[in-house]
């Protein structure tokens, strides 16, 4: 008796089971052909976009030939020295600042203060 219990209530798990499985089935059959809806609105979307970005290509193109270029300033690099000193440092440099502007000696690059005598501060190295 208590035999067939057990092999009725394997059967009614075995049933329940089956039902779970196969609404879970059902489930993912509805979820893929949303999936599918979903795929086509966004290849559709994309083919849209792709057309918009196409056409604001041809534009830029149009716009690049009336285009200004940019023209770089690069400020030139002051050197100073000691009129007594031995050394030729930048104008940023702590060196410099403490210099008394009576005995500041400037120069336009590097390779001027070199010709006039005077070594490079290890801030400009």
């Amino acid at each position: 008796m208590k035999r067939d219990m057990k092999l009725q209530r394997s059967f009614a798990n075995v049933k329940e089971d089956m039902a779970h499985l196969y609404s879970y089935i059902d489930t993912m059959r509805n979820r893929v052909v949303e999936l599918e809806d979903t795929n086509m609105r966004l290849i559709s979307a994309m083919t849209v976009l792709g057309e918009i970005v196409a056409a604001g290509q041809k534009r830029q193109l149009d716009c690049q030939k009336h285009t200004v270029k940019k023209v770089s300033y690069k400020p030139k690099v002051r050197v100073v020295a000691s009129k007594t000193g031995k050394k030729a440092h930048l104008n940023s440099c702590a060196f410099a600042k403490n210099m008394k502007a009576i005995n500041k000696r400037e120069f336009s690059s590097k390779t001027s203060a070199r010709k006039a005598g005077y070594k490079l501060c290890k801030c400009m190295k």
